[in-house]
C-alpha cells in the first residue's frame, strides 16, 4: 500500500517508481518505560541494527508524530529536519544504531482502539523520494488515513496484552 501511495505520486509528479529497498515496523509502548517506544513486529529489518530498536519519545521523530496526534514525512536530503532527530548527548548509542542508510522516514502514530494503546507506524528507504513538496502532504495525508483505518481493524487486540 505505501508503495503504491508513493509510487502513484511520482507518476504524478512525472517521475519513475519508487527503488530501493522499504522497511515498516510498529514502534510500541513498553510496559515498563513510559520514555520509550521499542521497534516491533517488523518487516524489512533483515540484520539491520536497529531492529528492536528502544528510542526515546522525547527527540524522536516517531515520538513526535505521536505527541502532535498526525503523520510526518522526514527526507535526508532536508539536514537540517533530519538531524533534529535523536540529537541530544544522551541519544548518540542510539543514533550509532539507526540504520544509516535510511533515505526518508514516515511517522504514522494512531491509537489501537480495541486495546486503547497508542503507537507508531514507521516506514522508510533508502532511496530518495524525490516528490514534488505540493504532493507530500496530500500522500502522507491519505496514506496515513488509509493505513490506520486498515491498522485499527486489521490487528487483534490480543497483540498489545503483554
Amino acid at each position: 500500500i505505501t508503495r503504491l501511495a508513493l509510487d502513484t505520486a511520482r507518476a504524478a509528479g512525472g517521475l519513475g517508481p519508487l527503488e530501493g529497498h522499504m522497511r515498516a515496523g510498529f514502534l510500541l509502548p513498553l510496559s515498563d518505560d513510559t520514555t520509550a517506544l521499542r521497534v516491533e513486529f517488523s518487516h524489512g529489518f533483515e540484520d539491520h541494527s536497529d531492529e528492536r530498536l528502544r528510542l526515546p519519545l522525547h527527540g524522536s521523530f516517531a515520538g513526535e508524530a505521536l505527541a502532535a496526534g498526525r503523520a510526518l514525512i522526514v527526507e535526508r536530503n532536508d539536514l537540517a529536519k533530519w538531524n533534529r532527530s535523536l540529537s541530544r548527548p544522551e541519544d548518540r548509542w542510539v543514533r550509532k544504531m539507526v540504520w544509516s542508510e535510511a533515505r526518508w522516514l514516515i511517522c504514522i502514530p494512531f491509537c489501537h482502539t480495541p486495546s486503547d494503546t497508542k503507537l507508531v507506524l514507521a516506514i522508510d528507504g533508502n532511496r530518495d523520494l524525490a516528490l514534488a513538496s505540493k504532493l507530500l502532504e496530500p500522500t502522507l495525508t491519505s496514506l496515513s488515513d488509509h493505513l490506520v483505518t486498515m491498522l485499527d481493524k486489521g490487528l487483534p487486540k490480543e497483540l498489545f496484552e503483554w
